[in-house]
């Protein structure tokens, strides 16, 4: 997810979630990472112009994790 992505669901949205892959089990490499240091970007962006930088977050998971997405969500939701 390109950070032109990002920031555009802001506009659409409260809170953007992230889902990504576990570290070293993205089949894109460095996929998760990259796209975890684009949330990371933007937060510290909107930190910096006077918005709450928690609207955007990433989470890492894996398909074997259903009770944590779910409670990570929920936590996020807060």
């Amino acid at each position: 997810m390109g950070f032109e992505q990002l920031s555009g669901a802001l506009r659409f949205y409260g809170k953007v979630i992230i889902l990504v892959c576990m570290d070293d089990a993205c089949r894109h490499f460095d996929g998760n990472k990259r796209a975890c240091r684009q949330a990371d970007r933007l937060a510290s962006m909107l930190e910096k112009a006077g918005i709450d930088s928690g609207r955007v977050c990433c989470i890492k998971i894996s398909h074997a994790m259903e009770n944590v997405l779910k409670d990570s969500i929920l936590e996020e939701i807060k």
